[in-house]
């Protein structure tokens, strides 16, 4: 923001469904907002069978494009 430098700040807060809860932290110079909460159970499954079906890889340096 222009003329504020860098004295916009944010608390927390916190988004309540039934017993989830849900924390929103704001990083305001990036204007970002971080989503902070406990991992599902069937969204860590997922991610199991994913990794299983096609599990990451790591480059040295970025591969060659197919031709």
């Amino acid at each position: 923001m222009i003329g504020v430098k860098g004295t916009v700040k944010a608390e927390p807060l916190q988004l309540v469904n039934g017993k989830e809860k849900l924390t929103l932290r704001f990083d305001c110079k990036p204007c970002e907002m971080h989503v902070v909460g406990r991992m599902k159970s069937s969204v860590k499954n997922q991610r199991a069978r994913e990794m299983a079906e096609a599990p990451l890889v790591f480059y040295r340096t970025r591969p060659a494009r197919p031709a």
